[in-house]
């Protein structure tokens, strides 16, 4: 009856989380299993979005690069078509000045190749351009055709003029008709040409100034766009490296803390404590374990209560023994009248004997049992360390996708390594530009000294070189524009310079920021590292666990052979017992052997003390009711 009570008392006093707690901390009563998995997807989910941003981010600076590169290229082509509107300018001023019949052919070639050469680069302007610019090309275009067509017109006129004939003293109608015929194609060259070309260059002006507006904000916005790109992937790392950290250190911390506080209270059952208890803080393989180790404690508990209980029966029935039987010393006259009652008391201790031994036999079957769930709790472990293993190999896995991270990252290197080199060849071909726009200014200065020359032979020549100084002036005045369009082209061509020096320096800032990248996804494999170790070393302590469980089913299996020993204690007293009634029986037959009955009561009885003093020497050991600290 003591052995159920004391069994239901533990059974109400079991440690049992609490059902608010476990609504509150969902993640603490998650499977092993399933905190690990919670871990690698927040691994896998931070380095996903990090490289997912970067690549984003990388694209978005390739565009960039690309809108400049168009621009630059405009750019170009815009001062190319200025220099050949130039060039075409030059040779309707050449085609005036040496209007040779032998010599006229090759400036029409010269004029037709530099305004295929136009008409070229002003399609590709247009097919780089859109909206606004391609209609300014467009306008531009229709100027030129008017202007191209008054340059057909003068060299239509002076293709059948004769420079002898127009130069000479002769005053024939055949000459004043060439002279009337080359003032008049001078006078289309300054005036209407002039104008024409003027309007032409104009637009020309328009575009470049464009072009240079749009080339500094697409500097600006490739500043901007780069500095928020380095913002947010810096803030993205540090957001998911931290959540990574917090949830694994709350994890970690939740493990250690309930191991180390199984670990303990076991510890203090093995010296001997049995009121300790496992405190169950989740519904996880650890609480579970807990949840088995109570069990265990409490059926040892119980076990041993029943145990201090029938030896106290025990003594308490050996000193009975003992009074009787110097009872009987001290009066042998009155054993006949007492013989009936002394038979009572034996036949009882018989009785107190047997229930006894049916104690301890039910005592034995309870060790065996404990001993049996503590081979179930090894096997959890077991089953425990299954499931850290599986842990590692999910961390193997996380392992390799940062190292899939760290390749993605040195392909936008090398890319960004590419773009790098195109900046500088394009760097490379402005210099090549600007050394022949130097050569355009020193052909500008050189003609400029052949005008004056041809105006100081004009004024040596009087009334006869009035037309020729006119040319002459007129060939200076372009000399000055081709000087002044060179020193343009050249500011130009620095501009373009200075801006792929700039895109180049975004790009190296860019390659910086994909190197941290790379640097932060190391960090993490190391973590990952970090991590596995914790793993292993969680796995060592559930095999210390699992030793120390099956140290306890072996010291119980000691516990139930001492109860089989106890039970054979028991049935030699009842023996004993038994041959006691047996002497009170010849009592009435002779007197004479009534002190060797005495004897042998009290040998019973020694051996009675004995064993109840063994038995709470052995239960002392242990602490089965909690005190009052």
């Amino acid at each position: 009856m003591s052995s159920v009570t004391g069994i239901k008392k533990f059974e109400n006093n079991k440690v049992r989380p609490s059902s608010g707690g476990l609504s509150r901390f969902r993640l603490k009563n998650m499977r092993l299993s399933a905190k690990l998995a919670l871990l690698s997807v927040i691994f896998i989910v931070s380095t996903a979005v990090i490289s997912g941003l970067g690549l984003s981010k990388l694209g978005e600076m390739y565009e960039k690069i690309q809108y400049g590169r168009n621009l630059s290229e405009q750019l170009l082509l815009t001062g190319e078509v200025n220099g050949t509107l130039m060039e075409i300018m030059g040779y309707e001023k050449n085609f005036m000045v040496e209007y040779d019949v032998n010599n006229n052919f090759n400036w029409w070639k010269k004029q037709d190749k530099a305004d295929d050469k136009l008409k070229k680069a002003v399609a590709r302007a247009m097919e780089l351009s859109n909206g606004e610019e391609k209609k300014l090309w467009g306008d531009f275009l229709a100027k030129y055709a008017l202007y191209s067509t008054g340059v057909a017109n003068v060299f239509t006129i002076c293709n059948d003029l004769d420079v002898n004939i127009v130069t000479s003293n002769a005053n024939t109608p055949e000459t004043k008709k060439m002279r009337t015929d080359y003032m008049n194609a001078v006078h289309i060259s300054i005036d209407d040409n002039g104008k024409l070309r003027d309007d032409a260059k104009a637009v020309l002006k328009t575009l470049e100034t464009r072009y240079q507006k749009l080339w500094d904000e697409a500097t600006e916005q490739g500043a901007l766009t780069y500095k928020k790109a380095k913002f947010e992937m810096a803030l993205t790392i540090l957001v998911g490296v931290l959540a990574a950290i917090a949830v694994a250190v709350f994890i970690v911390l939740a493990l250690t803390r309930t191991v180390r506080n199984t670990k303990n209270v076991i510890k203090e059952i093995a010296d001997g404590d049995l009121t300790r208890e496992v405190p169950i803080e989740g519904n996880d393989e650890i609480g579970e374990l807990g949840g088995s180790v109570n069990e265990m404690v409490g059926g040892l508990r119980v076990m041993f209560v029943n145990i201090t209980n029938n030896s106290k029966s025990l003594a308490a029935s050996a000193d009975e023994l003992s009074s009787v039987s110097g009872k009987l010393s001290e009066s042998s006259s009155d054993m006949t009248d007492q013989a009936s009652g002394v038979a009572s008391a034996t036949e009882q201790m018989s009785a107190t004997i047997t229930s006894m031994a049916a104690g301890i036999k039910q005592a034995s079957v309870n060790a065996n049992g404990v001993a049996r769930t503590a081979e179930q709790m090894s096997a959890n472990m077991k089953a425990i360390a299954n499931a850290i293993e599986v842990m590692s190999h999910s961390i193997v896995e996380i392992a390799k996708n940062t190292d899939e991270t760290t390749k993605v990252a040195e392909d936008a290197m090398r890319l960004s390594k590419i773009a790098g080199d195109t900046m500088l060849s394009l760097g490379a071909s402005a210099k090549e530009i600007g050394k022949v726009t130097e050569m355009i200014k020193r052909i500008a200065e050189q003609t400029n000294l052949l005008a004056l020359n041809a105006t100081i032979e004009a004024a040596s020549a009087g009334d006869a070189g009035k037309g020729f100084a006119v040319v002459a002036n007129e060939i200076k005045e372009l000399a000055n524009q081709s000087a002044r369009a060179a020193e343009e082209i050249a500011q130009k061509i620095g501009g373009v310079q200075g801006s792929a020096t700039n895109a180049m320096n975004v790009i190296t800032d860019v390659s910086g920021v994909i190197g941290r990248i790379n640097k932060s996804v190391v960090v993490i494999t190391e973590a990952v590292g970090d991590q596995k170790e914790s793993t292993n070393e969680i796995s060592k302590n559930v095999a210390d666990v699992t030793k120390g469980a099956n140290d306890i089913a072996v010291a119980i299996s000691e516990v139930a052979k001492g109860t089989g020993e106890m039970s054979a204690n028991a049935g030699q007293a009842a023996k004993g017992a038994s041959e006691v009634s047996s002497s009170i029986g010849s009592i009435t037959r002779a007197v004479s052997e009534n002190n060797t009955g005495i004897n042998r009561v009290s040998a019973s009885s020694g051996e009675l003390a004995t064993i109840a003093g063994q038995l709470r020497e052995f239960v002392s050991k242990f602490k089965v009711e909690a005190t009052d600290d």
